[in-house]
């Protein structure tokens, strides 16, 4: 903020001292700063410039403004050198948002992960004036399971800049704040699971602004296993029956991926009529699969093809690592390696 200060007399003065001080809504008086300003020649004005973090004076106040305080300089009449200019600090009530990915993946309860998955933990921030930059502002714990059940949040995951980095708040290369935070955390995971309940990680994370605000009720938490053998299970259509488009699914474990599927879609007849590749599926994930890529009913060349029953059967390349078959309920519904799709008429 600014204000005009003018010397009113013939003598001019060397420097102009000015003390600004916030009283509060309570009556409380506090200091601010004293600023000492150039000379001021007889009926010469100055604006006198203050800059100040207002996040202690949350709620109504006056700043108190006095030119030449404690006759700095000698003069007759002081009163004319005080000013009250009144405002009002909001407090700020603004929650962050925190968004958890695991391999750039949101998993649910129980999911499988990579043994050695990269967790992306992102705080972004309401307030543009208070950045996310300090590293106490978001807390992560690890629950192994091999920590006793009293440890009910686990161990606390230092930041330590190759396991698990922070990165504060920062403008780009336009000048403009991205008023986000991120937590980069690279776990080696090795106990692994046999079952959708033993031998549970959890995550937990509690994340809040630097005015205190939480960014949720509640702390995120969630839960995840790693499996040892590296594994794909049965490609089933998802929805099936399916009225006009139909998606893909399976689960992949371990710690490798598919180098090639394909999936090759056959009428009654045994007429191949569309063959679907890894590269139309798009990329693909330790875990539970569900790629966005959906079979419309059309052949190779885009042609409708009539509602009905299909056979569809999915052929996987391993990479380096083989790729054994992980048995899921899936299984009862192929024979030799082949499933069957129903397509309904609109």
């Amino acid at each position: 903020m600014k204000v005009a200060i003018e010397n009113v007399s013939n003598t001019p003065m060397d420097s102009v001292l000015v003390r600004y001080r916030v009283v509060k809504e309570d009556g409380s008086v506090l200091p601010l700063q004293n600023i000492r300003y150039r000379p001021l020649a007889p009926h010469d004005t100055i604006q006198a410039a203050l800059g100040f973090a207002s996040i202690p004076y949350v709620g109504n106040n006056f700043l108190f403004i006095e030119a030449n305080p404690d006759q700095d300089q000698p003069e007759l009449y002081h009163p004319n050198n005080l000013g009250y200019v009144p405002f009002r600090v909001k407090n700020d009530v603004l929650n962050p948002l925190l968004d958890v990915t695991f391999d750039s993946i949101y998993i649910s309860d129980r999911d499988i992960v990579s043994p050695h998955p990269e967790i992306k933990i992102r705080l972004i921030g309401q307030n543009r004036y208070r950045l996310l930059d300090d590293t106490s502002l978001i807390q992560l714990n690890l629950k192994s399971p091999d920590d006793p059940i009293s440890l009910v949040n686990g161990q606390r995951i230092a930041y330590d800049g190759t396991v698990c980095r922070f990165i504060p708040a920062r403008f780009d290369s336009t000048g403009r704040l991205r008023n986000e935070a991120y937590v980069i955390y690279k776990p080696k995971l090795t106990r692994f699971s046999t079952s959708p309940t033993d031998n549970l990680y959890e995550l937990i994370v509690k994340a809040k602004d630097p005015s205190g605000n939480p960014a949720g009720a509640n702390d995120y938490r969630v839960s995840f296993r790693a499996v040892a053998t590296s594994g794909i299970s049965q490609i089933y259509s998802y929805p099936n029956p399916f009225v006009a488009k139909t998606r893909f699914a399976f689960l992949i474990t371990g710690d490798a991926l598919p180098k090639d599927i394909l999936i090759q879609i056959a009428d009654l007849k045994g007429r191949m009529v569309r063959t679907i590749t890894q590269a139309d599926l798009g990329p693909l994930r330790i875990g539970q699969n569900l790629p966005t890529y959906e079979w419309d009913g059309r052949d190779d060349s885009g042609v409708p093809l009539p509602a009905g029953l299909y056979l569809y059967r999915a052929t996987v390349e391993s990479g380096k690592t083989p790729l054994q078959h992980i048995p899921t309920d899936a299984d009862a519904a192929f024979k030799n390696g082949w499933g069957r799709m129903l397509f309904l008429p609109q």
